[in-house]
């Protein structure tokens, strides 16, 4: 008799005593079914010999004993009578087994971490995207470069610019336009505004060629560089400013062309660099003074001290 709650391996060990023992005492017993708890196994005896040498001595070998421990099942399988041997083979194929099943659920954990980083990567993008809704970035860390598409389709794009040495510069984006229905469908940070400078049109860089594509192409694809805001305070001792500037009637900014000996470059020495005056920076306005006229007054006065707002392309 054995106890239900042995282990599976155990109860097969013991099936097989037991076939060798029917073995040993009787010539050949036929396939039957013996019981084990509630479930019954099924074990087939079968003698076979083995010529092991030219005077016909043999070998007695049994059939049977690989022990299916999911199923509480002796399958058909050759082994040497040798209690050692068959324990070892059957813990050997047992072992087999879980390495092949470890293997699949490691290959099936991979393919399932290599789609999530996939699916990871789709929702930062589209997060990025999302964040953009409606919300003004809260703060800018230098000048920003982007991408747009506009269809002119038959309204033009209705905007007014300025050419300056960088780029084209957009004073104003009236309303009715092309331009006006691409922002108004555009997230926020890819909305075109004013003081966005354009670099590039359908590949043309050069401002003559820029201005051109821009009349010409009913689809625009357009480099934009929007620029950062800065602000800093200079003082002079007797000294011109040392800036030479460039504008015209319609600018809404003047352009610094040059910095030179003066008050402005003595201000650079000290400044750190990423505060201080460069060429190709743009003055939006002189002690809060704002319009290329009220800026270019500002400058030429007497006064000892002054705070310029620029905007710094990054070119």
């Amino acid at each position: 008799p054995r106890s239900t709650s042995c282990p599976p391996l155990l109860r097969g060990l013991a099936i097989w005593s037991s076939a060798m023992f029917n073995f040993c005492c009787t010539s050949r017993p036929d396939a039957g079914t013996e019981m084990a708890g509630d479930s019954e196994i099924e074990t087939t005896y079968r003698e076979t010999t083995s010529d092991l040498s030219e005077e016909g001595d043999r070998e007695s070998r049994i059939i049977c004993l690989g022990v299916d421990l999911d199923n509480d099942r002796i399958v058909s399988s050759a082994f040497p009578a040798d209690p050692s041997q068959i324990f070892g083979q059957v813990l050997e194929e047992r072992l087999g087994q879980q390495e092949e099943v470890l293997e699949e659920r490691l290959g099936q954990q991979e393919e399932g971490l290599d789609a999530v980083l996939e699916h990871g990567e789709e929702e930062e993008a589209a997060l990025a995207e999302t964040n953009d809704l409606d919300v003004e970035v809260e703060a800018q860390t230098g000048p920003r470069r982007f991408k747009v598409t506009v269809d002119k389709g038959s309204l033009g794009l209705n905007i007014s610019v300025d050419s300056t040495g960088i780029g084209v510069l957009i004073l104003e984006i009236k309303p009715a336009g092309s331009m006006d229905n691409y922002n108004k469908a555009a997230p926020e940070r890819k909305k075109v505004r004013a003081c966005d400078v354009i670099i590039g049109v359908n590949g043309a860089t050069e401002m003559q060629d820029m201005l051109d594509r821009m009349k010409s192409d009913s689809v625009l694809n357009f480099q934009m560089i929007r620029p950062e805001p800065m602000w800093v305070k200079v003082r002079r001792a007797n000294k011109p400013w040392g800036l030479n500037l460039t504008y015209q009637n319609i600018s809404s900014h003047v352009e610094i062309v040059d910095v030179v000996e003066g008050a402005i470059d003595d201000y650079n020495q000290t400044a750190q660099e990423d505060m201080q005056v460069r060429a190709k920076d743009f003055i939006e306005s002189a002690n809060g003074m704002i319009g290329v006229e009220k800026i270019v007054k500002c400058l030429k006065t007497s006064a000892s001290e002054i705070d310029l707002k620029i905007l710094r392309f990054g070119l």
